[in-house]
């Protein structure tokens, strides 16, 4: 029975009973197992034996399960007792790692202590002995005997001992023996004057901080030897004690037998000092002992500490206060007076050093919380605690944290050699030993939480396991009540169908033949059989099994590198894809290094906040950013953590282009980031090769990417993976789910949802289109909005309400406000260039207020002053040799407030049109920006070979003079800013139609143009800017020429003119003309051409928008038409621009645009900009013939469904009655872009209105091209 038990899991015996089954398929499952379970007999009779067998089985099986039953619980004991153990020793394990590195690192710390102290005293012994053989050798060049001696240079040397070793004071105090002590006296009273003066001169000059003069002889105050009272110096030796009465405060030391004299002689420093001189030291009872000692020993010795002032009355003048209550020591140092070995002590070297000096500038910033007590064997302690560089004095005694005595290590200072230890004990001098501690605070850093951690960590794994084990265990179980209930019904079946010889007999077979299949192999060929009690040939067989186990084909991985592929599977991830929504149109338009600029800091914004959140960033590709959560290591929280990240990232970009917008220009505050999250398994590994790299495969990649690619700007889009996961973690209110459907590309109809993120930080910021919401004029607005405009830019009249509301600039939108910045730093990197020229002329001239006024009081219109040919500076050699970099030039405070505040007020000048705005003049000013750029900037010319001055002159000839003169550039930027100040968002043609008085003032010519110039040209000419037009215009030649060329390159900006067209024309055949006569370096034809440089560029750039990237042309496109559209809605004007607006802009960019950019390239000044500027207006002009006649529909939808359209003026409401009624309804199928969607880098921004309105046919507008003849057109009015 157990060999039928065996087999009768072999899948032999089922295909063996297969048949048998089928025949009795009327047999009855459950009347069988009740039959099982009654032990009755079967119907085919079961013999007593076979009962015996059968029961003898299920005992065998109650055994075993009885057995696995008991090692399960040792297997749960033995998983305690382990997991216990382990989380013991972990915790013991790591928290012996902390206590080794808290005590490897406590000792670093003290041994560099201990160094360092040791080093300075023995540099500080050196440093003095160094001081007495300089002196020694100077006594003996300058014959003088001790203790007559005076060293001259003593007061500079002694400084300079002072700064390298820390000491406060030095003094020389020679020995005067009795026979001595009146000679002394005459000769300090001889020689103090001038040692005095010399160094009190000294002292004044290099150190007068130090520096306390007492008064000075009034009576010769021209005299350059300055004289300082010195009457307070004492003409004898005197102390405090015992003696023959002198001064009033001095007692005279008696001349007595067998007594040294040891008198303070020259100091450093020596301010205010004169009254302590000759003051006996040896007398004082403080010195008396250890200069008897030096002198017994013949070595430094150092004194106890005393007080600071002891011997300064002045010391608390000239030193910090904290220094003051320090421990202070002197240390004397023998002089000799010979060098050699025979010789004597004659006088005494005495250093007044502070403790403090010794610790200080030990450790680094970072270590703090070090004590170090110091203590004497004269019986005196203190304390210090190290803080980074500084050591801060704790008081008097031991004042370490007495728990942590244990930790520290003692220092040593020797200040004499070891030979004189023993006598030193003689005399008992004081020894000073340091003692360095931890305090609790630093040894804190090293104690955490970590043991605690990983022991939890390892109980946790421990957990997991038995888990794991225990599911395990249940799905065997099962696995085996089912293999057992089968196994009981075949049994039941077999014995039931079979006698149990039969079946023996018939099980028996079939066991041998399942042995002969074993061994043949799998083409059914015998295996070989080796006798394996042949060691060689076994050993033969095995390294054969061996190599072809291991050998891979030749193309195969392992082959080629050697090793299996760097890969994982995580199955827990999530992953972040995130899409820059309008940085390609943005780009499109900035140069290389501002586009690099905005990515690096965005994207190191972005690794930033990925370390703090442990998200791995994996790659950024363009302006995508790709990161990933739950790998290299597993995170259960992987949805929540990435969540948190996607929000950071849109809150910190928002805050960033804002930010940025004031440096790189305008749009940059619109950008936003479109991101897209999905959870699931990746595969990541290294993809070997060349610049081989960590990457990501799977669906989860595609899934996250077209999820990204189907959100809208400023939002998280994710899936319903990522959804159940922060459900799963209680962040089920984080998410809402998304109303439509999405469809992505290989996934279909996907239903996913949002990621809700604050209110204040969720906005799109995306660029859209132009909504009619701001189709506006001023004078349509509040009267309050009208007054502060007014106020801003005439300036606030008393009892205005914008009187005391801040400066111009606060008045402005915030979004104007951003623009004013960033202009404001354009201009005032010109203006740094300008100041910088003018600093490397040789005789710079001031411009008279009278020629200011005479240039700023013009007579006549603006038209009157456009000149032919505008005359710039020639190149000057000397003043390019001279040059002054600009980056040195630093702009005064006030001039910058004037300039804020001037195109603060420009800005206000603009009226609220969807074109003609001053967010348009900021757009036309970064063109002329980047345009001038390439100008001053040509690669053709700047890498030529050659010196200096000769490539300075060539690139001056080669861009018409342009680039070396800031003054002309500075102006380009004016003009752009200013061209279109007030103006009223209808054509000069309007104007003169509606008899306008700007009309009659201008003659009907250029009506809008000039009066830009005129009302910017007031407000820049303001006497409240004084200071910034001296900063301009420096002679009255500059401000001629800056008037100048503002009035020619925003004169150029009317197209219209045929006056000035016709001479714009005939300028440019003249000076591009191949029979032109003049020559190349003709100063008037290098003029003439930067001329027609300086119109083109302000040409280009006004228009600028249609040879750019085809969104920005598609966003100033529709804000032209709104703008057009409300003048005819407002009865300004009679035709209806959505008539012909497609064929005009056809017309437009074929007899205006094109032949535009063209003459740019012609210029040979721009570089590849003419060449983008030509590509993109070929690129737009297809585009417009393709989709041009769907986007006016587009264009005139949303014009008509805006609120401020529908609910405009009568005027507005009359004119909309004459409209075809089919635009006052909507279209049956319509799909209105939503404010996401009209982001820059939207390929798809615009559906098609299937049943839009059909476009009416109209005639023509006439207008004049740029080769003089009559062309279609809608938009050369702007």
């Amino acid at each position: 029975m157990k060999s039928l038990l065996k087999k009768k899991q072999s899948p032999a015996v089922d295909q063996v009973m297969k048949p048998v089954l089928e025949e009795s398929a009327e047999y009855d499952d459950e009347a069988f197992e009740d039959e099982m379970d009654s032990g009755g007999p079967s119907s085919t009779g079961v013999s007593p034996q076979e009962e015996e067998e059968s029961s003898d089985t299920f005992e065998l099986a109650k055994k075993e399960s009885s057995m696995i039953r008991y090692s399960k619980v040792m297997v749960c004991v033995v998983i305690v007792v382990v997991t216990a153990t382990m989380a013991l020793l972990t915790y013991q394990l790591v928290q012996k790692q902390e206590d080794d590195d808290y005590h490897t690192t406590f000792y670093a710390i003290a041994e560099e202590v201990k160094e360092y102290s040791q080093l300075k005293a023995k540099y500080v012994i050196d440093n003095m002995e160094s001081l007495c053989v300089h002196i020694t050798s100077t006594a003996a060049a300058s014959n003088q005997e001790w203790p007559f001696v005076t060293i001259p240079d003593f007061q500079v040397k002694g400084m300079l001992s002072n700064e390298d070793t820390g000491a406060h004071t030095t003094s020389i105090n020679p020995l005067v023996f009795p026979g001595q002590l009146e000679n002394w006296s005459a000769y300090s009273a001889a020689h103090a004057d001038a040692w005095m003066q010399s160094a009190h001169r000294y002292d004044s000059i290099a150190h007068p901080e130090l520096y306390v003069m007492e008064h000075h002889d009034t009576e010769d105050t021209h005299d350059q030897s300055l004289r300082w009272n010195i009457t307070g110096i004492t003409p004898y030796v005197w102390t405090t004690n015992e003696g023959e009465k002198g001064d009033a405060d001095h007692v005279r030391m008696p001349v007595e037998e067998n007594i040294v004299y040891s008198p303070i002689w020259q100091r450093a420093p020596a301010s205010d000092y004169h009254p302590l001189v000759n003051y006996d030291l040896h007398s004082d009872p403080n010195f008396e002992r250890f200069i008897n000692g030096m002198l017994a020993v013949d070595h430094p010795v150092i004194s106890p500490v005393v007080d600071a002032a002891y011997l300064d009355s002045n010391y608390e003048h000239r030193f910090d206060p904290k220094e003051q209550a320090e421990p202070h020591s002197y240390l004397l140092e023998p002089i000799y007076d010979n060098l050699t070995h025979n010789r004597t002590i004659v006088a005494v070297l005495a250093s007044f050093l502070r403790w403090g000096s010794f610790f200080t500038d030990v450790l680094p910033s970072s270590q703090q919380g070090i004590y170090v007590v110091l203590e004497s064997t004269c019986d005196q302690e203190f304390t210090y605690e190290i803080f980074g560089h500084k050591a801060v004095f704790m008081g008097n005694g031991d004042n370490h944290e007495k728990r942590l005595d244990k930790d520290h290590l003692e220092v040593t200072f020797e200040f004499s050699p070891e030979t004189a230890l023993e006598k030193d004990s003689i005399h008992k001098f004081c020894h000073y030993y340091a003692h360095i501690f931890p305090s609790e605070q630093w040894r804190s850093q090293f104690f955490t939480s970590r043991p605690y951690a990983y022991a939890s960590g390892v109980v946790l794994c421990f957990v997991v396991t038995t888990i794991v084990f225990m599911m395990y265990d249940c799905l065997v179980q099962n696995r085996q009540k089912k293999v057992m209930k089968s196994a009981k019904r075949t049994n039941a079946i077999v014995n039931s169908l079979f006698p149990a010889n039969v079946r023996d007999r018939l099980l028996e077979g079939i066991e041998n033949d399942s042995k002969k299949g074993d061994d043949k192999d799998d083409e059914g060929n015998p295996k070989s059989r080796v006798s394996w009690s042949d060691p060689s040939m076994a050993f033969m067989q095995q390294q054969r099994n061996s190599d072809m186990a291991n050998k891979a084909p030749a193309c195969s991985s392992e082959a080629i590198f050697g090793s299996k592929p760097i890969a994982d599977l995580f199955p827990a991830t999530t992953i972040m894809f995130g899409d820059m929504v309008g940085f390609t149109a943005w780009s499109s338009v900035r140069d290389p290094s501002q586009v690099f600029s905005l990515l690096e800091t965005v994207y190191h914004s972005f690794d930033t906040i990925a370390k703090r959140r442990r998200v791995f960033k994996v790659e950024t590709v363009g302006d995508c950013y790709v990161a990933v959560c739950g790998l290299p290591l597993p995170r259960k929280e992987h949805a929540v953590v990435m969540a948190k990240f996607a929000s950071d990232c849109l809150h910190k970009m928002k805050r960033l282009v804002q930010q940025l917008e004031t440096s790189l220009g305008p749009d940059t505050a619109e950008l936003n980031m479109r991101i897209g999250l999905h959870s699931g398994p990746v595969t990541a590994g290294v993809l070997r090769g060349d610049k081989g790299r960590f990457q990501l495969f799977g669906d989860t990649m595609n899934t996250a990417s077209r999820l990204e690619s189907t959100g809208s700007a400023g939002r998280i889009h994710i899936s319903r993976d990522t959804a159940e996961i922060l459900v799963a973690n209680g962040k089920e209110k984080w998410i809402t789910q998304r109303e439509d459907e999405v469809f992505a590309k290989g996934k279909g109809t996907l239903q996913t949802y949002w990621v809700r993120i604050n209110e204040d930080s969720s906005g799109t910021g995306g660029t859209g289109t132009y909504s009619n919401s701001n189709v506006t004029s001023v004078s349509s607005g509040a009267s309050d909005t009208k007054n502060a405009v007014v106020d801003l830019v005439l300036g606030p009249k008393e009892g205005s309400p914008t009187a005391t509301s801040g400066t111009a600039l606060d008045m402005l939108p915030k979004k104007q406000q951003r623009l004013v910045s960033w202009n404001v730093e354009i201009l005032a990197k010109i203006l740094r260039q300008i100041m910088a020229r003018r600093a490397s002329l040789e005789n710079p001239k001031e411009i008279s207020k009278k020629a200011s006024k005479k240039i700023t009081e013009l007579n006549g219109t603006v038209l009157d002053e456009v000149a032919d040919v505008l005359a710039l500076p020639q190149f000057d050699a000397k003043t390019y040799q001279n040059h002054v970099d600009p980056s040195s030039i630093m702009i005064p405070e006030t001039v910058m407030k004037q300039l804020t505040d001037m195109v603060s007020r420009v800005a206000a000048l603009y009226q609220d049109n969807p074109f003609h705005s001053f967010e348009h003049a900021s757009h036309v000013t970064m063109s002329v920006v980047k345009l001038l750029s390439r100008i001053v900037n040509p690669i053709e010319v700047s890498t030529r070979e050659g010196t200096n001055d000769q490539i300075a002159s060539e690139l001056h000839d080669h861009t018409f003079g342009i680039t070396s003169d800031p003054l002309t550039q500075f102006a380009c930027i004016i003009s752009a800013l200013i061209h279109d100040a007030d103006h009223p968002g209808v054509p000069n043609s309007t104007l003169v139609k509606e008899e306008h008085p700007l009309a009659s003032k201008y003659k009907n010519k250029s009506v809008a143009e000039q009066n830009s110039v005129d009302l910017a040209w007031e407000i820049i000419m303001s006497q409240e800017y004084k200071d910034l037009q001296t900063c301009i215009c420096g002679t009255k030649d500059e401000m001629t020429r800056f008037r100048s060329i503002i009035v020619n390159v925003v004169m150029a900006t009317d197209i219209i003119d045929k006056d000035l067209g016709a001479q714009r024309k005939a300028r440019w055949e003249k000076a591009f003309a191949e029979d032109c006569e003049e020559k190349a370096r003709d100063p008037l034809a290098i003029n003439r051409k930067a001329t027609i440089v300086l119109e083109h560029l302000m040409q280009a750039s006004d228009v600028s928008h249609t040879m750019q990237h085809w969104v920005v042309f598609r966003k100033w496109n529709e804000r032209l038409f709104n703008e057009m559209y409300q003048a005819f809605v407002d009865g300004r004007s009679d035709r209806d621009p959505s008539k012909g607006w497609y064929q005009g802009e056809l017309g437009f960019f074929d007899y205006y645009i094109i032949p535009l950019a063209k003459k740019l390239e012609t210029c040979g000044v721009f570089g590849v900009s003419s060449h983008e500027y030509l590509s993109y207006a070929q690129a737009n002009r297809r585009e417009w013939e393709a989709k041009g006649e769907q986007l006016v529909k587009d264009y005139l939808w949303r014009f008509h469904n805006s609120k401020k359209a529908l609910d405009g003026s009568v005027k507005s409401a009359s004119i909309r009655k004459k409209l075809p009624d089919s635009l006052h309804k909507a279209p049956e199928v319509v799909s209105v872009p939503s404010a996401e969607q009209q982001g820059f880098d939207l390929s798809n921004q615009f559906d098609l209105l299937d049943d839009a309105p059909e476009q009416h046919e109209e005639e023509p507008t006439v207008l004049v091209g740029l080769d003089g003849s009559e062309k279609l057109n809608n938009e050369l009015w702007c």
